[in-house]
């Protein structure tokens, strides 16, 4: 019996942006349900599990996202490129830049 080959996506977006993210998990979901032969982990910042993070929950989410680790980063954009807490860069673009290492 053949191994299925996973195929890990990132999705990063800010807040605002709830029904573009919705968008593209069904997205997901269809491409999962025709293409049986391909496992597709979608990871987002919604699925990190509650609770306190002594480093913030910023520093959670890139630790869970893993996007080093992935063969697909989705971003998705609108009016905004995120909150900035740490300058110069938004939580968004230290997600995508590895987190720490910006």
């Amino acid at each position: 019996m053949e191994k299925k080959k996973v195929i890990r996506i990132v999705l990063v977006s800010p807040g605002d942006l709830a029904e573009e993210r919705t968008i593209v998990e069904e997205v997901v979901r269809e491409l999962q349900r025709v293409r049986r032969v391909v496992t597709i982990e979608l990871r987002k910042w919604e699925d990190l599990p509650p609770g306190f993070y002594t480093e913030g929950p910023q520093t959670a989410i890139e630790k869970d996202l893993g996007i080093q680790q992935a063969d697909l980063l989705v971003a998705v954009f609108w009016r905004r490129y995120g909150v900035v807490e740490q300058p110069p860069y938004s939580r968004i673009a230290q997600e995508i830049r590895g987190g720490g290492s910006v």
